[in-house]
């Protein structure tokens, strides 16, 4: 092939959609024409919706920051001292929102033809929400995205497509592909070329319930389409903006599957299609682990280190509760187990049928989800009754956001756009609690019957003592039971089965499992050289995003 005797220019799109770049003087010697690609006027946004906690949020009414994501330091800063009781009053779902202001990544990728970068505006990165989405989590990915999407110097799918001497290009063994892959034609390549593909960043209050997070991201694509449409240069209307594409990242996947839903944001014609990074499809047995016990490692001083702190956030706010395992993530996940190694034996598993029921809105069993003593540590109740309202028992308030959550699984359970593309953990070096194991070494003289109708009590003696010293530990976990004239404990063992050290292997595959044709591929990775909340930043993984979003573009766009 002769070597192109024009030199193309790197671009970046302004505000009003133009492309924009830079030429400077070469030497005489240098005969190449500087060539900028002419842009197309079809235009598909591509909107990232982040997982829990990877949204900034704001009080809705004093705009005071209450989650600042920018960066590790930041929400250390915020939230390492800080109790039960500031966490309950400061991440109340009633109160927050989506906080635009948070730090802007430096997007420095795009280049003039004299090689020096050149940033993005960041005011222009702003209106697009970036600022709404942590940087300290997502902000590599984001401006990596943006700029090899658009930069206009190349096409940035053409080297994962076959070429012209190996035209049929395999899936890699890395990739795990779970259907018949689709490998990614010369054409398809350069047809998603034809299409520009702005990043915007979708935060959300990932403290209330998905299902009105989905409604308000709905509300965010019809602006955005609106927006394109209505942009005018050299005084006409030359966008055509007909969907947006969404790339999710963990529960951001159950916002998007909510917003594509009748019932919540009912947007399936304006989004052209969806690509699930380890989505926790049918919840996360994780989310038991941390309300019982704290979060782990550095995360426990940001997130909650024992159950007074977790239960206070968990307690009142769905989105949390949503990520809960639902009845679509099989039963008996939770185990009650004597011994360890071959000598371990089971003694009581939970759920059977309906994990809601068995142990989400148990008040009094020892195996429950919620303390109830902890529910209220700003005494919300009594500050009502003082004050002329009427006092609510803080037990009735979970339940009732228990309900919205087992409504929110029960409708967008078997919920998959089409087309959808997902990816997920099932790297065996990345442990994830697909079970929660209460274990003992002591023997279990209860039966069954017992178990299941006992109450915990407290540490006593030595044993208080001891606990009252053990950084993020309580009464919690370990659990302690009466048994004969002395205490039967338990305590929630590590995590021990293949995922992404947060998902699990059994939960991911739930697009693969259930999404029948509206699923066209699911990727099975049994290497997350970057864990769940980076997996963004893996090579690999984006290579997988940039090949699912290639295979979306090249579906048809409009009616």
């Amino acid at each position: 092939m002769e070597e192109s005797k024009n030199r193309r220019i790197g671009t970046r799109t302004d505000r009003d959609g133009v492309r924009v770049g830079q030429s400077f003087a070469s030497p005489t010697q240098d005969t190449r024409r500087s060539e900028i690609q002419v842009p197309p006027n079809e235009v598909v946004p591509i909107l990232f919706v982040p997982g829990i906690m990877g949204s900034n949020l704001r009080n809705r009414q004093s705009e005071e920051s209450v989650w600042n994501a920018s960066t590790l330091l930041s929400l250390a800063w915020q939230w390492a001292f800080r109790s039960a009781k500031t966490r309950q009053a400061k991440l109340d779902p009633s109160t927050t929102e989506a906080d635009p202001e948070g730090k802007i990544p430096k997007v420095a990728d795009y280049a003039g033809d004299d090689g020096k970068p050149q940033d993005l505006d960041e005011d222009q990165l702003r209106e697009r929400g970036w600022g709404t989405v942590s940087n300290y989590g997502y902000g590599d990915f984001m401006a990596w995205f943006e700029a090899t999407l658009n930069k206009g110097d190349a096409n940035p799918w053409m080297d994962l497509a076959g070429k012209d001497d190996d035209p049929v290009r395999t899936a890699p063994g890395e990739w795990g592909a779970q259907k018949e892959f689709s490998p990614l034609s010369l054409l398809e390549a350069s047809g998603a070329w034809e299409k520009q593909c702005p990043i915007y960043g979708a935060g959300y209050n990932w403290l209330q319930s998905n299902g009105k997070s989905a409604v308000d991201l709905a509300k965010r694509i019809d602006g955005i389409i609106a927006e394109w449409r209505d942009k005018e240069v050299g005084g006409k209307k030359v966008y055509r903006c007909e969907k947006v594409l969404l790339v999710t990242h963990s529960m951001g996947g159950l916002v998007s599957r909510g917003a594509v839903h009748a019932d919540y944001g009912n947007a399936t014609d304006r989004i052209l299609g969806i690509c699930h990074g380890v989505m926790p499809a049918d919840g996360a047995a994780a989310s038991y682990h941390h309300v019982r016990s704290g979060y782990n490692g550095f995360s426990r001083f940001v997130l909650g280190k024992d159950a007074a702190q977790v239960t206070a956030i968990f307690a009142q706010s769905c989105g949390p509760l949503e990520l809960l395992p639902s009845n679509l993530y099989g039963p008996r996940w939770l185990k009650v187990v004597e011994g360890t190694g071959s000598s371990a034996r089971e003694v009581l598993t939970l759920p059977n049928d309906d994990p809601y029921v068995e142990i989400y809105a148990k008040r009094d069993k020892w195996y429950r989800l919620i303390d109830p003593e902890l529910i209220d540590p700003g005494k919300k109740s009594t500050s009502a009754k003082a004050t002329g309202g009427e006092a609510v028992d803080p037990w009735v308030g979970y339940v009732e956001k228990l309900l919205v959550a087992k409504k929110f699984h029960k409708r967008t359970g078997q919920t998959f756009h089409s087309p959808t593309y997902a990816h997920y953990g099932a790297d065996a070096a990345r442990e994830s609690y697909q079970n929660i194991v209460w274990g003992t070494n002591q023997r279990v003289m209860l039966g069954e019957t017992e178990l299941l109708e006992s109450g915990s009590v407290n540490a006593r003696g030595w044993s208080a003592l001891k606990l009252a010293f053990t950084l993020g530990k309580d009464n919690s976990d370990p659990v302690r039971l009466v048994q004969g004239d002395g205490q039967l404990v338990f305590e929630i063992a590590g995590p021990a089965e293949p995922g992404d050290d947060t998902v699990p292997e059994n939960s991911g595959a739930g697009p693969f499992i259930r999404g029948a044709r509206n699923v066209r591929q699911s990727l099975r990775l049994q290497k997350m050289s970057k864990g769940h909340a980076g997996s963004y930043d893996d090579d690999n993984v984006r290579d997988i995003t940039r090949y699912s979003v290639a295979k979306i573009l090249s579906e048809k766009v409009g009616p």
